[in-house]
């Protein structure tokens, strides 16, 4: 498991803002999960600029995310790419 992601809570947005620089999805999917269930943010934003995740995992990791309820909408910005998934 990756220690090098980093989740920062704002909770006064309702929002939350996670950055992943590590390489496993699932570690990261849990903890965005994780974190979102305690935060009861209804919008969450990944930073995928420097991460070693596979952008088609990541993707799939977060509709997971999605389909499972612990967020109704993520949006992940990568090099290059702009994935919104959900709705807001």
């Amino acid at each position: 498991m990756t220690l090098s992601d980093l989740a920062v809570k704002a909770r006064r947005l309702q929002e939350s803002l996670f950055t992943s620089k590590g390489h496993n999805v699932t570690a990261f999917g849990a903890r965005v999960a994780r974190v979102q269930n305690e935060q009861h943010a209804s919008l969450t934003y990944v930073n995928a600029t420097q991460s070693d995740i596979n952008r088609w995992e990541l993707e799939a990791e977060m509709e997971r995310i999605v389909e499972h309820g612990d967020s109704r909408y993520i949006r992940i910005i990568g090099s290059g790419y702009d994935r919104e998934i959900g709705r807001r």
